[in-house]
């Protein structure tokens, strides 16, 4: 089988051409062995200092009571008949929001309501004491 030079100028010319010549594979290359290493198995050494379980109090995470959140419905009926009946719905139905929330035990947003509840509950009294003077 021929192979072309890789100075080839003129594939067609003969002695721009080389032959391959296969050659006999080189004797194997002896290697050392890696000396053997006779190690014990680690031993396990325990910390100076040692963990009980229980040694110290486990945290607990303490969930709000539900049950303080205030709902002002009491507060906001009262408004809605001496303050007006148009502007006094508004703490009404934030107040009734709050407690529906506190039934399905949202407390997130039965604070949220119960805030916005006592917030409108709270500037509609101070416009109603306004207005009389």
């Amino acid at each position: 089988m021929t192979t072309m030079n890789a100075y080839t100028l003129d594939p067609l010319k003969t002695e721009s051409k080389t032959e391959y010549v296969a050659t006999a594979p080189s004797a194997p290359v002896q290697q050392t062995m890696p000396p053997t290493v006779t190690a014990s198995a680690p031993v396990y050494m325990p910390p100076n200092y040692q963990y009980y379980p229980y040694q110290y109090a486990p945290t607990r995470t303490v969930q709000p009571d539900i049950r303080k959140i205030q709902d002002w419905l009491a507060w906001s009926i009262i408004n809605l008949f001496i303050g007006g009946i148009i502007l006094g719905f508004i703490p009404l139905i934030f107040s009734l929001i709050c407690r529906s929330k506190k039934a399905k035990n949202d407390i997130n947003g039965a604070r949220k309501m119960s805030t916005l509840a006592t917030n409108c509950t709270s500037v509609r009294s101070l416009n109603q004491n306004k207005s009389s003077y």
